[in-house]
């Protein structure tokens, strides 16, 4: 015996992995993204000076309604003039005066940045220990990358929280180099509301084409 199948049921089989896919897509669909790049007064920290180091204030504040998606610290062209006491930290500060500043440690042993940092009751974060493999003025040069963890980020959010972080940076050597940049990528928080009406209108434009 057959039993007839009206054809709107037949319709909506058809059409649901359709509406399926179309859900998903509505629901996976990325926010725009926003990137903020920022460079110290000078390029290149004077090429991280082995008498030196160097503290580098940025104002930024963490922009509402959106989410941080990657930090990345880049030294593009590095290379350590010797292979003697190599090693350069690099820290992330709170509550930093925005700008460039300059302090002589006369090549100090250990860790300037720390020391710094406690002296002035700021919190910081050492986030690398950078050795150039092969230093020496032979020794090639290397695009240095430094991509924040998701604990970093963490850090990051609380340190920017009032508008001001910094870095920091502490050469036992010295470490020429051609420019470091600092990069915050963002995206929009998406609105569960704005959302939903968002697919609402998509479904209702499909069902009025396929119904019509």
């Amino acid at each position: 015996m057959l039993i007839a199948t009206p054809i709107k049921d037949l319709k909506m089989r058809k059409l649901a992995p359709l509406l399926t896919i179309l859900i998903l897509f509505v629901a996976v669909t990325p926010a725009f993204a926003t990137i903020y790049e920022f460079t110290p007064s000078q390029p290149d920290l004077f090429d991280l000076d082995h008498s030196k180091y160097y503290l580098w204030g940025i104002n930024w504040t963490p922009v509402a309604g959106e989410e941080i998606v990657s930090i990345n610290l880049a030294i593009d062209d590095i290379n350590n003039w010797d292979d003697y006491n190599n090693i350069l930290y690099i820290h992330l500060l709170e509550r930093m005066r925005t700008g460039l500043a300059v302090r002589t440690d006369y090549q100090g042993g250990g860790d300037s940045i720390a020391s710094w940092a406690s002296n002035n009751h700021i919190s910081d974060l050492l986030l690398d220990t950078y050795t150039d493999s092969d230093g020496g003025v032979g020794g090639d040069v290397i695009d240095y990358l430094y991509s924040f963890s998701a604990s970093d980020i963490a850090y990051f959010n609380l340190f920017a929280a009032d508008g001001n972080f910094g870095l920091g940076f502490d050469p036992d050597c010295h470490y020429w180099n051609s420019g470091v940049r600092f990069t915050i990528e963002t995206r929009a928080i998406p609105e569960p509301a704005s959302m939903v009406l968002f697919g609402t209108g998509l479904l209702g434009f499909f069902f009025r084409r396929r119904f019509a």
